[in-house]
């Protein structure tokens, strides 16, 4: 019976892949042989029992995915990553498919889950870790002023996971009467100052990690400035969490951005801010590898921001920003009309020289317009290499807007004593409806 058994099953497999020739076929027969067990025995049963399951269902060799309608064009599965960032994770993670087709060496077609190709970054496990970080900024600061050459230079000092202290912000300052030069670095650039905990008017296009910048303030009169920053740093957009994230990101960009700062009145000063972000290999923190690797990514951006002055003791700050990207397709993927926005709303009550408290409310940088189409193959044409193709179109815009409300308290409550306490609560947290972080954070230090 051997030998129908065989054939039959030639036939069968022939039947299923007119487009295998004999020797592929041999060959399928041979490697999904089983040689387990009693089978192992080659002295009897020589490459082992035929399997016809096992050549039907078990790919050989490599999986890989096409990158055009036609199996000419092939990118290995294991190669092919995606690493979404915090600014589009749920949205994007959503307008990709649960499932494509993919093929063996035999260029057969095989069911394949996109999980496995998909790493999100954890928001609040970095928000955290940047909050504690902060914390550290602020309590081990050190200044250090000559009073003759007008220069400024103020380092400080976070622990890493392992308990050792290492440099995380440190800036040269010199201020004339014309204006001020500044030349930083910042292990996180949402912390290179310590003016305030929440910092409720940030850039959030500056976002960078082992940051380097440098500023230059010109005074055009008593109640305008003129600000040039740039920046370079690890990307920062990615949002990565080192215990956590598989997919380590460390490409860098660079944002360069123009301020123009007028007092309309004594108490109000508005400011209006543009310029633009470069990424190496990203859009907004978003990159891959593979069939899903990125070009070099631009946004530009344009904000607002303002502070009013109610009473010497109290004042409300503002910031929006609003940001253009442009489109990138990968081999996969197309993501356009991608525009971005966030807000901040922050008032603090000055209790004493040394002593402050504050209240903010922000949004951070999320989606406001845009759309991702992920083509992908969902079979093939029998009796030539033709792919058939499929699209699917989904807006990035999340879910639900994120809200954090802040509520905190800075200063020296005693001589040599300085305390920060902060807690924030994280509303539809990554764009997830209903979805609730909170953050508490407290820091004290005390020279001995």
């Amino acid at each position: 019976m051997a030998t129908p058994v065989v054939s039959g099953s030639i036939a069968l497999l022939s039947g299923y892949y007119p487009y295998l020739s004999a020797q592929n076929v041999a060959w399928l027969l041979l490697e999904t042989a089983n040689n387990k067990g009693i089978y192992a025995d080659s002295s009897i049963y020589g490459r082992g029992a035929l399997d016809l399951e096992a050549a039907l269902n078990t790919p050989l060799g490599s999986l890989s995915v096409p990158t055009t309608p036609s199996l000419t064009s092939l990118t290995p599965v294991q190669n092919s990553r995606l690493a979404v960032s915090s600014v589009m994770n749920k949205s994007l993670v959503k307008a990709i498919p649960e499932k494509i087709t993919v093929f063996d060496a035999l260029k057969r077609p095989f069911e394949y889950g996109t999980a496995g190709m998909v790493s999100q970054t954890h928001a609040s496990n970095a928000n955290l870790r940047n909050e504690v970080a902060r914390a550290g900024v602020f309590n081990k600061k050190k200044q250090v002023i000559d009073n003759k050459t007008g220069f400024q230079f103020n380092t400080s000092e976070s622990l890493n996971k392992d308990g050792q202290a290492h440099l995380s912000s440190m800036e040269v300052i010199n201020e004339s009467e014309s204006g001020a030069t500044r030349f930083y670095y910042a292990e996180n650039s949402r912390y290179n100052t310590a003016e305030n905990v929440l910092k409720p008017t940030e850039n959030p296009y500056f976002a960078m990690n082992e940051a380097y910048g440098a500023e230059n303030t010109l005074v055009l009169s008593d109640t305008s400035k003129l600000k040039l920053s740039i920046q370079t740093g690890e990307n920062g957009l990615y949002g990565r969490d080192y215990e956590q994230d598989k997919y380590d990101f460390d490409e860098r960009s660079y944002a360069a951005g123009l301020e123009y700062s007028f007092n309309l009145t004594d108490y109000l000063e508005l400011a209006t801010v543009g310029g633009m972000l470069y990424e190496e290999d990203a859009m907004l923190g978003l990159n891959g590898k593979g069939a899903l690797a990125f070009e070099d990514g631009s946004t530009y951006y344009m904000g607002l921001k303002a502070q009013l002055n109610l009473t010497p003791n109290v004042a409300l700050l503002a910031a929006y920003y609003r940001g253009y990207t442009e489109g990138q397709k990968t081999s996969l993927m197309a993501i356009s009309g991608l525009e971005t926005e966030s807000f901040m709303l922050a008032g603090e009550y000055q209790l004493n020289k040394k002593d402050k408290i504050g209240l903010s409310l922000s949004s951070p940088l999320s989606v406001r317009r845009g759309h991702a189409t992920f083509s992908y193959a969902n079979g093939r044409d029998n009796y030539s290499d033709t792919v058939y193709m499929q699209k699917l179109t989904s807006s990035l815009k999340p879910a639900a807007k994120e809200y954090d409300l802040g509520v905190y308290y800075m200063g020296e409550p005693k001589e040599d004593l300085n305390f920060m306490g902060k807690v924030e609560a994280r509303f539809n947290a990554d764009g997830e409806k209903g979805v609730t972080d909170y953050i508490g954070i407290i820091g004290v230090s005390k020279p001995f």
